[in-house]
């Protein structure tokens, strides 16, 4: 991947980890510690690498949009198990 690309991606990642912090800045409702951040930071970035891949792979054919649906379907599975428990797994949130 080139430079360019995982700078991007990074960017994107740090973005996006901004506005839960700044967030809990202003509401004691958001109470993530070091490991919530890099988690979510880990799967951010997971997922947008895996796109950026698969658009670069597939060149904006219709199986690079199925494949970004299924890539973000699994994200937000997983953000919302690990959120609040919706399959009742071991390491399901509370």
């Amino acid at each position: 991947m080139p430079t360019r690309t995982l700078i991007k991606i990074f960017g994107i990642t740090i973005v996006l980890l901004l506005l839960p912090f700044v967030s809990s800045l202003f509401n004691d409702q958001i109470d993530w510690d070091i490991l919530d951040y890099s988690v979510m930071g880990s799967m951010i970035f997971t997922a947008i690498s895996l796109f950026f891949y698969t658009n670069r792979k597939f060149k904006k054919t219709k199986s690079s949009y199925w494949i970004g649906i299924f890539i973000l379907v699994i994200f937000l599975l997983l953000w919302a198990e690990l959120a609040v428990g919706i399959f009742n797994t071991p390491f399901a949130g509370s």
